[in-house]
């Protein structure tokens, strides 16, 4: 019989790193403690941080992986000035040996531990509760410039003491830019990139992601902590490669509304829109926002009273919340592609908006100039220049800057198409004045 052949040892550094001896002083000044968790290419240790005296995580993989490198820059920026809520602080970036580390925060569970406890559903509360978070940290991320690509229960985690209801996002190994001045091009990937069960239809199809698929892998985890399942759960396969080929199709082939039976509507609002979503264009985060927070406020009057951002942790954990810090308020971020003008971005809505406190229509006699109406310039500017808007009549071509169009428009604050003969019409593209 043949004899098998042995195995080639790995390069040095190319397999997963080396354990690490407790007790080791890096960069001298975090003393490496137990290991508290494992994946495919690396190890998590707990440690101590000597100079702010507090518990740090360090992530550790090889030199030749070149995800934690971006992990690093991705968190180095988010931690940049005003720190983003819900974001691990970015402490350093090592390299010892053939290994790099990262240290960051120290957080909690994750959503995935927090299904299993509860038996493998969160029920509506907790789901919009974690919902609005999950939102707010992939529109902060996007503003920064990325897209995530691996959006995931598994990737967001309660943080650990008075910020133990903060979610955070985490593991940004598959992160990309999306934006260079402009949004980058579409490329195909050679492989899928994300996680089977959540990543979007066309993350399947080998199709470069943009700001919705990420949303889109977002809807399918509010579908999971809602009901415990998806569509395309519990599918065996001989190969993981088939499974995800089959995943892929089980996904294309089921409707909204059979994907989101048994969910308030305002699920099928939300994959309405995202579908909806062209690659380069950007989302409407209000609305989808809006649909989080109307669920809500119809669970605090079904309830009788108002719920509290405390309400995800479980029970006996929300009753105790005295001295818990407070989750900040959503702040609306200004997205990459969003219009510059004078050092600051603007969308041609944020413009019409501003124009309608410029006279207040109680106020106005007659009907001035549009100029005087509206002290944005920047606004009858970007529409003499815009070649994006389609007439009513078809002509292609736009008002000038003193039409009495440009002067309704500013007026309005509302996101309409004018006219060539200066009427409002309702807008066939909502994208030309607050989309994408």
């Amino acid at each position: 019989s043949t004899r098998p052949r042995p195995r080639r040892p790995a390069p040095p550094g190319r397999g997963p790193p080396a354990p690490m001896a407790s007790g080791l002083l890096l960069g001298d000044r975090f003393a490496l403690g137990k290991k508290i968790g494992e994946g495919s290419y690396g190890r998590v240790y707990q440690a101590y941080d000597s100079r702010s005296k507090s518990s740090v995580a360090i992530k550790v993989e090889t030199r030749f992986a070149a995800s934690l490198g971006q992990e690093a820059r991705i968190l180095r920026a988010l931690s940049k000035g005003r720190r983003a809520q819900g974001f691990p602080q970015f402490y350093d970036f090592l390299q010892e040996g053939l290994c790099q580390l990262l240290v960051m925060d120290m957080l909690g569970e994750s959503l995935v531990d927090a299904l299993y406890r509860e038996g493998g559903a969160l029920g509506l509360k907790r789901t919009v509760l974690a919902g609005q978070q999950m939102l707010q940290r992939i529109e902060v991320l996007h503003a920064r410039g990325f897209v995530h690509r691996d959006i995931k229960p598994d990737n967001f985690v309660f943080g650990v003491g008075t910020r133990r209801h903060h979610l955070h996002l985490i593991d940004f190994g598959l992160a990309k830019e999306f934006f260079h001045d402009r949004h980058v091009p579409a490329r195909r990937q050679r492989q899928l990139v994300g996680t089977t069960r959540y990543a979007s239809k066309r993350a399947h199809a080998l199709a470069d992601q943009s700001r919705r698929d990420d949303l889109e892998s977002l809807g399918y985890v509010l579908v999971y902590l809602l009901k415990g399942a998806l569509p395309w759960s519990g599918i065996k396969a001989p190969s993981p490669e088939m499974k995800c080929r089959i995943v892929g199709e089980r996904k294309r082939a089921t409707s909204v509304a059979d994907l989101c039976r048994g969910c308030p509507p305002a699920f099928t609002a939300y994959f309405d829109h995202v579908f909806g979503l062209a690659y380069a264009q950007r989302p409407d985060y209000d609305l989808l926002h809006s649909l989080l927070g109307e669920m809500r406020e119809d669970l605090s009057a079904k309830e009788g009273a108002r719920v509290q951002d405390v309400d995800i942790l479980r029970g006996s954990e929300a009753s105790a919340h005295k001295g818990l810090e407070l989750l900040g308020p959503r702040e609306r971020v200004l997205q990459p592609d969003e219009k510059k003008v004078g050092g600051r971005r603007h969308t041609l809505l944020s413009w019409a908006r501003r124009a309608s406190c410029c006279k207040r229509p109680d106020k106005a006699v007659d009907q001035p100039d549009p100029r005087e109406v509206c002290e944005c310039p920047a606004l009858h500017e970007c529409l003499n220049l815009s070649a994006s808007l389609t007439l009513s009549d078809g002509s292609g071509e736009l008002p000038s800057a003193d039409s009495t169009g440009v002067g309704k428009l500013c007026a309005s604050g509302k996101s309409e198409r004018l006219g060539a003969d200066g009427r409002v019409a309702p807008s066939l593209a909502t994208g030309v004045l607050g989309g994408a």
